[in-house]
């Protein structure tokens, strides 16, 4: 990380404009990825689609780095069961696994 100047992280297409991918700005989180420089934490819903998660990495030098990821979100029908029988159908927004910038 010597080198660089700045890592910003964006979503640059998204299949729903109602229900869109975000990410949070990218942070060191050592606790919960030592491995990685940055993290960017990302949110979507299960009606989200498909989303590209755009990194840009500038360094000091003035170069700059565009890398991409391409995310889906699949739903899925989940059922939580209550004592004494009860169950409900449970969809809606989720936090998926944070990206991460090594």
């Amino acid at each position: 990380m010597e080198k660089v100047e700045r890592v910003t992280a964006a979503f640059v297409e998204t299949d729903s404009e109602e229900l869109p991918w975000t990410c949070d700005e990218p942070i060191p989180r050592p606790g919960y990825a030592p491995e990685a420089a940055l993290v960017s934490s990302i949110h979507f819903y299960s009606g989200s689609g498909q989303g590209t998660l755009q990194w840009t990495v500038e360094l000091k030098n003035g170069d700059v780095i565009h890398l991409y990821q391409t995310m889906q979100s699949i739903p899925k029908e989940v059922y939580q069961l209550h004592p004494g029988g009860r169950s409900h159908e449970h969809r809606g927004r989720g936090t998926g696994p944070a990206g991460q910038f090594r």
